[in-house]
């Protein structure tokens, strides 16, 4: 039988590393999803008209905007950061790879929420 300790605590614990290579699988499958989202609405419907819908709802505008950055931001990233290692053959360490994993999330966290509230 469990005990409230043992509830508790954590069995196992992904690391950075970890976390940062299935964000980078998702994100890519976000980015294809929305892609064909707004191909089909511009194609079937009023794509302007969707985002004057959006705007009108001041709350949902930086969430919306977050949700469509934070893909992009965290994605392109990623990948420039494939290419140096592919590149270079550098910064394989296991520290040096867990820390651009929480650079990685930290700078994409960052530059969305930036993104979130400029107004173009």
């Amino acid at each position: 039988m469990c005990t409230g300790a043992t509830l508790r605590s954590i069995h196992y614990k992904f690391p950075p590393i970890a976390l940062s290579s299935i964000t980078n699988r998702v994100t890519g499958v976000m980015l294809s999803v929305g892609m064909s989202g707004v191909g089909y609405v511009s194609l079937t419907g009023d794509l302007a008209a969707t985002i004057e819908a959006l705007k009108a709802v001041p709350l949902v505008l930086p969430v919306f905007k977050f949700s469509m950055s934070f893909p992009i931001v965290y994605h392109t990233l990623g990948g420039f950061r494939h290419l140096w290692w592919d590149a270079t053959c550098k910064n394989f360490s296991n520290e040096e790879m867990e820390t651009s994993a929480k650079l990685l999330f930290g700078a994409s966290g960052a530059a969305s929420v930036v993104l979130a509230f400029v107004t173009f």
